[in-house]
C-alpha cells in the first residue's frame, strides 16, 4: 500500500522527469540544429544499434566509439514502433537524417555510423548528457530515489 508520503514523492519524481526529459532532448536538438522528432528518431536508431554494448567499461572512453561491425541495425518497422509515430513521418525524417549523413541504410536496416560520433558536436553532446545525468541524479536524491551521498565521477 502506498503511503501519502510515497505518493507525494512519486508525483514529485513524475513532475521532475516530465520537466527534465523534454529539456534534455531539446538541448540535444538545439545542439545539432534539428527538432525533437529528428532527435527522437536519431536517438532511437543509435541507442538500438548499441544497446547490446551497454556494459560498464565497454567502449567507455570518450574516443572509444564502437565500430560499425558491432552495431546492430534497426528495421524501419521497429523504429516506427519504438517512436510511436506514423510510418510516413518516420520515413521522411530518416530520409532527412540520411541526407545529412547522420544515418545510413544497410540491407539489414538503419545504422548511425561510427564516424558520426567523432564529430565535435557529438563529443560535446556526450559531455552535456553526462552533466544532465549528474544533475538528474542529484535531483532524484532529494526524493530518495537514489541514495544520498552517491558518487558521480567527473
Amino acid at each position: 500500500m502506498t503511503t501519502d508520503n510515497e505518493a507525494q514523492l512519486k508525483r514529485g519524481v513524475a513532475r521532475l522527469l516530465g520537466q527534465r526529459i523534454p529539456e534534455f532532448m531539446a538541448a540535444q536538438a538545439d545542439r545539432h540544429g534539428v527538432d525533437l522528432i529528428d532527435t527522437l528518431i536519431f536517438t532511437i536508431i543509435w541507442a538500438t544499434n548499441t544497446e547490446h554494448l551497454v556494459v560498464p567499461g565497454r567502449y567507455a572512453g570518450i574516443f572509444e566509439i564502437p565500430p560499425n561491425a558491432e552495431r546492430r541495425p534497426i528495421k524501419l518497422a521497429e523504429l516506427t514502433f519504438r517512436a510511436r509515430l506514423p510510418k510516413a513521418l518516420v520515413s521522411e525524417r530518416v530520409a532527412g537524417l540520411k541526407s545529412r549523413q547522420m544515418v545510413e541504410e544497410t540491407p539489414a536496416g538503419l545504422v548511425v555510423p561510427s564516424l558520426v560520433f567523432s564529430r565535435p558536436e557529438m563529443l560535446n553532446g556526450v559531455d552535456a548528457i553526462w552533466e544532465n545525468a549528474r544533475q538528474l541524479v542529484e535531483e532524484l536524491a532529494q526524493f530518495g530515489v537514489v541514495a544520498q551521498g552517491h558518487r558521480t565521477a567527473a
